[in-house]
């Protein structure tokens, strides 16, 4: 994954072999209150397409089921509210093969992923293991060993050291267009909880490529986020957590 600032300097702790991830500045977010998010950028790499930073919206959300058939709306809280392997494994495992399952798995990770403490070892490896898609860049699956480069994943966001993670209580999802019943572009945005208070403004995105592999959701790869189109008409997660 790949995480860059504004200015395009580079922040996720996966830039290993070039897979990148990006977290930016703040996007103002309208909806009855204001809720802040962030800029995001695509993946560099020969193993990962290429993109900038989106300017404008190109994208529409999108609801029900890929396969056309009625689908419930992402909760962005499957798998339950820990932070942990066994969460995101539980939101594999229980996500349907449809918009809302792509878009469950895809926020789970997320919320797995983004973090400090980092998590440990095992989990990176059990991620590894089964959250990642066959197809995915060699460097973008070594999970540990991108988390043990010790790069700041918050941005310059949250100060060195101080503990976060990400809520979606606050966050938004949408499905890009070109999406497939069994590949699913999510571009998904959570808030920053900084020392256990949720933050107003401070939020990342990414926009994670789905696809349905051996019975469930995986992560192919990533791009930039469309925060545009997620600040203009991205769908509110119903629960979040």
């Amino acid at each position: 994954m790949q995480t860059y600032t504004a200015s395009g300097r580079s922040r996720w702790p996966w830039i290993i072999g070039g897979a990148v991830i990006l977290i930016a500045v703040i996007v103002a977010i309208i909806y009855g209150t204001s809720h802040g998010t962030t800029t995001t950028a695509d993946p560099t790499t020969t193993a990962s397409p290429s993109a900038s930073p989106s300017a404008t919206a190109t994208t529409q959300p999108t609801q029900g089921g890929s396969d056309g058939n009625d689908d419930a709306a992402p909760t962005g809280c499957l798998g339950g509210a820990n932070r942990d392997a066994d969460m995101v494994l539980a939101a594999q495992k229980a996500a349907p093969h449809t918009t809302s399952g792509a878009v469950e798995v895809a926020a789970a990770f997320f919320r797995w992923a983004i973090r400090y403490p980092y998590p440990a070892t095992d989990e990176a490896d059990a991620m590894s293991a089964t959250i990642m898609s066959a197809n995915a860049p060699a460097s973008f699956k070594d999970i540990a060993g991108a988390y043990a480069h010790g790069n700041d994943i918050s941005g310059g966001q949250v100060p060195e050291g101080t503990d976060f993670y990400l809520s979606t209580v606050p966050g938004r999802w949408l499905v890009e267009s070109s999406s497939t019943s069994d590949q699913i572009t999510v571009d998904v945005s959570a808030a920053f909880v900084v020392a256990d208070a949720l933050s107003p403004t401070k939020s990342a995105s990414e926009a994670f490529i789905m696809v349905w592999e051996d019975g469930g959701w995986k992560v192919d790869r990533e791009q930039q986020a469309d925060t545009a189109a997620l600040a203009a008409g991205g769908t509110l997660f119903t629960a979040g957590c």
